[in-house]
């Protein structure tokens, strides 16, 4: 028997206008950068200051991740991106303080240490109540926001797949093709 697919939500307009009016400029950089760029809260955790930029602190235009079963992909970087870096790179700074180099986390903690995945998505959750989201909201559901904004402005499959690490186009295809009555709508629509 087949099992029905859950059909993904994410963000409407509104929404994401809320999360981009955030006041906590480390707050917004960390949900900017992961409905920028796909990231896996994993991946996101993971980065030292030496995978966004180089010696003299200028931002990369990409990035290599280590992504699920130790594979490296490239994801290059927009403009809200390198931004979002630069204030996550200026709290680091801040947090690390003369320990502060190449090898320090991208994002840290209060405590100085790298910042762990429960609180990263602790932070993105706390905005769901806080800016009275309906949409759930979770770090995977920003990586979902990137993916189905990449594909609502036509950019193709394979594209998406490979922005996201997917092993396999099959699985950004399970994932990401359904079809909502708002779908059927705009496509009738067309003629």
């Amino acid at each position: 028997m087949a099992t029905k697919q859950k059909v993904l939500r994410v963000l409407n307009a509104t929404e994401l206008k809320k999360l981009e009016a955030i006041d906590n400029e480390f707050h917004k950089a960390i949900m900017i950068l992961l409905s920028n760029t796909g990231l896996r809260i994993s991946e996101l955790v993971s980065l030292n200051i030496a995978d966004v930029c180089f010696d003299d602190l200028s931002i990369r235009e990409v990035i290599k991740v280590m992504g699920k079963g130790k594979k490296e992909r490239t994801v290059p970087l927009n403009q809200k991106s390198k931004e979002a870096i630069f204030v996550l790179i200026q709290h680091s700074k801040k947090q690390m303080k003369a320990c502060f180099n190449s090898d320090s986390p991208l994002i840290v903690s209060q405590k100085r240490s790298r910042m762990t995945r429960q609180t990263v998505s602790a932070i993105v959750k706390q905005y769901r109540e806080e800016l009275k989201i309906e949409t759930q909201l979770t770090p995977h559901v920003l990586r979902h926001q990137f993916a189905t904004t990449l594909l609502k402005k036509n950019v193709n499959m394979k594209t998406v797949s490979t922005l996201l690490g997917h092993s396999s186009i099959s699985t950004t295809i399970d994932i990401y093709t359904h079809t909502s009555s708002e779908d059927m709508k705009e496509a009738v629509d067309l003629l």
